[in-house]
C-alpha cells in the first residue's frame, strides 16, 4: 500500500506496486525514509502501513539490542550507500536481520534483499526499491545442500520477478512521463491545428513510427481531410482529401462502426481489391487507426502509420487510442475557448456600443471586475485594479446608505432582490460628480449561500442633469410666464409710443405743409411792400417787424417738415451749440407758460458731423418726453457736455469707435414738488435711474 505523500512522490503505478506478491519498500536517501510500502510487505513483517510512512526505515526495523551479533542494519546501510554511489542495483547476500512480533520480541527471520535505485530527472537516485523473499523456512530447512539450492533458486525467481517488476515499472513511469508532457504542450495549443500537430508528432516519436496523421471526416462518413501530419525523414507527407470506401470494406466497416483498425501487414492481410492498393499508394504498410464517433456519424480519424509490416503490441494500440482520446478532448476545449471568446468579443462590442457598463462580484474570494467603461464612471484608470472599498469609496455620501441596503438585499438568501439603484460617484482620480444606474442580481448555491452578484451600469449624468432643469423650468413658470407679459407688455407700450410718435409726425406734416402754403402769400406780400418803400418810417419799421416773423415762421415750418420726414442720415459739419440753441427757442414756444426752457452750452465749440435734422427731431422727441413728464409745469433744462462713456456705453457708439470722451445732449425735466419721473430713450421709454425727480430721457448717436 502507498502512503500519502507529495504529488511528487506519489507513485504513478500505485495499483501494480501494490499487487505484486514480492514485499516491497520505496525508500528516499538519504536518511532512508519508507515512502511507500506494498501489500506484501505489511504482511510479511506484520506491521501497519502508519507504523512506516514517512519515518526512517532504521528507526521502523532496528537490530535486535540483545543479540551482539546483530548486522542486519549495518550490512543494509552498506548496500543502501553501494546503489547511491554505483547508481545500480545491489543484490545482498541472505540477511540475518530479526523482527518485532506482536508482543514486541524480537523474532529471528531470514531475507534476501535487492535494492533498486529509481532516479530522477537529472539522473540523481531519488528511491530505493527494497526487494526483499521471507526465506527464513529455507534456512531452517535440513541439509545445507538442499538449502543452497533451494536458496539459489528462491534468488533466481526472485531476480526474475524482480526484473520482470522493474521492466513494468520503467515502462509505466516512462508512459505517464509522455503523457504528462502531451497534456502541457496541449494545453499550450491555442488552435486545433497546433493540438493535431503536437499529438501527432509526439505519438509519432514516441512509436518510431513512419508517419502519425490526422483527419476530420465529411458528414457523410466517406470523405476525409488529413490537414496536416507528423512525417519521418524521408517520408512524404500523407495531406489531401481521400474516399474512406478507397480503402477496402475492412476498414470502412471498422471504422464506421467506431473500431480502431489494426493491418500489422497490409500486403498479407489485405487482398488485391480490398484496399491494399490505396495504402501502398501513400506509403503505408502497416496501421493503427482510430475513429471518433459523435451522435453516431465517424467525425474524425487518427492513425498511425509504418512503410513497412509491423507487429503492434497491445501496449502501443492503446496509447493510440488514449492518445486520439486525449486529442480529440483538446480540440473540443480549443474549438470550446473560441468559440468563448468570440462570444466575450460579441458582448464586449455590444456593451461598448451601448454605452454600458458591467461588473462581476466573487463575493466567495472578495474579487471584483471591472470592464474600462464602469472604472470610467468612478473616474479609475483603466489598468488600475478595484476592490469593493473602491466602490464604497466613491459613492457620493448621500447615496452610499440607500446603495448598501439594496446590494445586501440583493445578496440575502432569503430576499434575493433585484439590485436595481441609482446613485452618484465622485471620481477617485478627477474627482467629477456623476450618476449612475445600475442593475443585477445575486447568483446562490443550493444550500442558499450567495456566491457572486454581476449586473450592469449606465451613466445617467445627463439625464439626470436635463431632470434637474426640468424641474427648475416647472418651478419656475409661473415667474417667467409673469416675465413673459411684463415684456410684452413693455413692448407694447413701445409699439404705442412708436404709433403716437409717427401719428405726431403725420400731423405735424400736415399743419406745417398747410401753414407754409398760407405763409407763401404773407411773405410774397411783405417782401413786394419791403422793396417799393411804401409808407413812412413806422410803416417800414412794422413791415421789417412782419418779415422777421414771417421768416421766424418760415424756419419753424422747414424743422417741422424735417420732423415729419424720414430719410437717410446725412453726416454734414454743424455747428452743435447754435443748432441747441436754436432748438431751444423752438421749443420753448412749443411748451407753454407753465414751462421754462434752460439751454446750457459751451463756446467756442469745435463743429461735428452730424445729420442736423435727425439731431434736431431727437431733440424735440426728448424735449416732448420731457413735457408730458411735467403735466403741472417746471423747468426743461437742455444741455450740451462732455462726457466719459461707461464700459457699456462705448460698444453702443458703433464699431471703430474707440475714445471714451463724447459730447452728450442731455434733455432733463424738473418739477414741483419734486417726483420721480422714469428716464426714457426717444421713441422706446425704459427707467433707466432717478435723481430727486430729475427726468433723464437721452438720445445716443
Amino acid at each position: 500500500m502507498v502512503g500519502q505523500v507529495p504529488d511528487k512522490h506519489d507513485v504513478p503505478f500505485r495499483a501494480l506496486f501494490d499487487a505484486s506478491p514480492t514485499p516491497l519498500l520505496v525508500i528516499a536517501p538519504p536518511n532512508w525514509e519508507i515512502i511507500a510500502a506494498n501489500e506484501a510487505r505489511l504482511r510479511v513483517t506484520g506491521t501497519a502501513l502508519e507504523d512506516q510512512i514517512g519515518k526512517p526505515l532504521f528507526d521502523v526495523f532496528p537490530d535486535d539490542p540483545n543479540d551482539p551479533e546483530a548486522d542486519g542494519v549495518r550490512n543494509l546501510t552498506a548496500s543502501l550507500e553501494r546503489v547511491v554511489r554505483t547508481k545500480s542495483a545491489d543484490v545482498m547476500k541472505v540477511q540475518r536481520y530479526a523482527l518485532r512480533d506482536a508482543n514486541g520480541q524480537f523474532v529471528e527471520r531470514w531475507w534476501t534483499p535487492v535494492n533498486t535505485p529509481v532516479f530522477d530527472d537529472e539522473g540523481a537516485v531519488e528511491f530505493i526499491i527494497h526487494r526483499v523473499e521471507d526465506v527464513t523456512e529455507l534456512m531452517h530447512m535440513r541439509g545445507q545442500a538442499e538449502a543452497r539450492d533451494q536458496t539459489a533458486q528462491d534468488q533466481q525467481a526472485i531476480i526474475e520477478r524482480l526484473r520482470a517488476t522493474e521492466i513494468a515499472l520503467r515502462e509505466s513511469t516512462e508512459r505517464l512521463f509522455f503523457f504528462r508532457e502531451l497534456e502541457e504542450r496541449l494545453f499550450g495549443a491555442a488552435a486545433a491545428s497546433d493540438v493535431m500537430t503536437v499529438a501527432t508528432e509526439m505519438l509519432g516519436r514516441k512509436l518510431g513510427a513512419s508517419r502519425c496523421a490526422y483527419a476530420d471526416v465529411h458528414g457523410d462518413s466517406d470523405r476525409f481531410w488529413i490537414r496536416n501530419d507528423y512525417n519521418a525523414p524521408g517520408m512524404v507527407t500523407s495531406a489531401g482529401a481521400y474516399s474512406l470506401d478507397l480503402f477496402g470494406p475492412r476498414a470502412a466497416t471498422d471504422l464506421r462502426a467506431g473500431r480502431a483498425l489494426v493491418v500489422c501487414d497490409v500486403a498479407g492481410e489485405l487482398a488485391p481489391g480490398a484496399g491494399r492498393e490505396m495504402f501502398q499508394s501513400i506509403g503505408i504498410d502497416a496501421i493503427i487507426c482510430c475513429p471518433l464517433i459523435k451522435e453516431g456519424k465517424l467525425t474524425a480519424m487518427m492513425a498511425v502509420h509504418q512503410d513497412r509490416p509491423r507487429i503492434w503490441a497491445s501496449e502501443e494500440i492503446t496509447l493510440v487510442k488514449e492518445v486520439a482520446e486525449r486529442c480529440w478532448a483538446h480540440v473540443e476545449r480549443v474549438g470550446a475557448e473560441a468559440r468563448l471568446r468570440e462570444s466575450e468579443e460579441r458582448l464586449r462590442l455590444v456593451v461598448d456600443n451601448a454605452d454600458v457598463g458591467f461588473w462581476d462580484l466573487d463575493v466567495v474570494n472578495n474579487t471584483l471586475i471591472w470592464p474600462p467603461r464602469t472604472k470610467a464612471m468612478f473616474g479609475i484608470s483603466t489598468d488600475t485594479p478595484v476592490t469593493m472599498q473602491d466602490f464604497y469609496d466613491g459613492l457620493h455620501f448621500a447615496d452610499r446608505e440607500a446603495t448598501a441596503a439594496a446590494f445586501a438585499a440583493a445578496t440575502d438568501p432569503d430576499k434575493r432582490a433585484l439590485y436595481d439603484v441609482e446613485y452618484r460617484t465622485i471620481g477617485k482620480e478627477d474627482a467629477v460628480v456623476r450618476w449612475v444606474a445600475a442593475k443585477g442580481r445575486g447568483v446562490f448555491d443550493p444550500s442558499g449561500r450567495c456566491l457572486r452578484v454581476a449586473g450592469t451600469a449606465i451613466e445617467i449624468t445627463a439625464r439626470r442633469q436635463a431632470e434637474e432643469e426640468l424641474r427648475e423650468l416647472n418651478a419656475t413658470l409661473e415667474a417667467r410666464i409673469a416675465a413673459a407679459l411684463a415684456e410684452r407688455e413693455e413692448i407694447q407700450d413701445a409699439l404705442r409710443q412708436s404709433q403716437k410718435m409717427e401719428a405726431m409726425g403725420q400731423l405735424t406734416g400736415g399743419v406745417a405743409h398747410d401753414f407754409n402754403n398760407l405763409l407763401t402769400p404773407i411773405v410774397g406780400s411783405l417782401d413786394m411792400l419791403q422793396r417799393k418803400g411804401l409808407g413812412g418810417e413806422r410803416e417800414q419799421r412794422m413791415i421789417a417787424g412782419a418779415v422777421q416773423s414771417a421768416e421766424r415762421a418760415r424756419v419753424l415750418v422747414q424743422r417741422l417738415l424735417a420732423f415729419a420726414r424720414r430719410q437717410p442720415l446725412q453726416l454734414v459739419p454743424v455747428d452743435i451749440a447754435k443748432l441747441v440753441t436754436d432748438m431751444g427757442a423752438l421749443v420753448s414756444s412749443t411748451t407753454g407758460p407753465q414751462i421754462r426752457v434752460s439751454v446750457e452750452t459751451p463756446k467756442n465749440l469745435p463743429l461735428a458731423k452730424v445729420d442736423p435734422n435727425q439731431l434736431e427731431m431727437a431733440i424735440l422727441n426728448l424735449a416732448v418726453n420731457a413735457r408730458d413728464a411735467m403735466p403741472d409745469g417746471g423747468t426743461l433744462r437742455i444741455q450740451l457736455v462732455r462726457r466719459r462713456l461707461t464700459p457699456v456705453i462705448v460698444p453702443a457708439c458703433g464699431p471703430g469707435i474707440t475714445s471714451a470722451f463724447r459730447w452728450l445732449i442731455r434733455v432733463g425735466a424738473w418739477t414741483r414738488p419734486f417726483s420721480p419721473v422714469p428716464w426714457s430713450r426717444s421713441s422706446r421709454p425704459k427707467v433707466l435711474g432717478r435723481e430727486r425727480g430729475l427726468v433723464c430721457p437721452w438720445s445716443m448717436g
